[in-house]
């Protein structure tokens, strides 16, 4: 049994969340703002792992518009930000990355 010690949750939100606030501005529009929930992310981290492969993580991203949008392209954007949060992870948590299986978004 090996065991992973992380990187601070909280670091890792502040970077993760910057990246994702600026993807989505430049591919959808200023007029479209995404937040990560920091309770959910830093609550779907625990310091130490003890086996990767049990867990299975939900994020929540708060989304606020000025605009309507479709359901097609929230649709469209719900697939985005969980392959994008997917990437971002994967750079920043290289060798504690564990895949975001799905993403609640809140639409404000």
């Amino acid at each position: 049994m090996t065991i992973n010690k992380r990187k601070s949750p909280s670091r890792v939100f502040k970077i993760v969340n910057k990246f994702l606030y600026k993807i989505v501005r430049k591919k959808y529009g200023p007029h479209i703002v995404v937040r990560l929930n920091s309770l959910t992310f830093t609550g779907n981290r625990p310091v130490v792992f003890e086996k990767k492969s049990d867990y299975t993580i939900t994020e929540e991203i708060n989304l606020k518009t000025n605009k309507k949008i479709s359901l097609d392209e929230l649709v469209c954007m719900h697939q985005f930000l969980i392959n994008q949060l997917n990437s971002i992870l994967m750079m920043i948590e290289s060798d504690d990355y564990v895949e975001v299986t799905s993403v609640r978004l809140v639409v404000v």
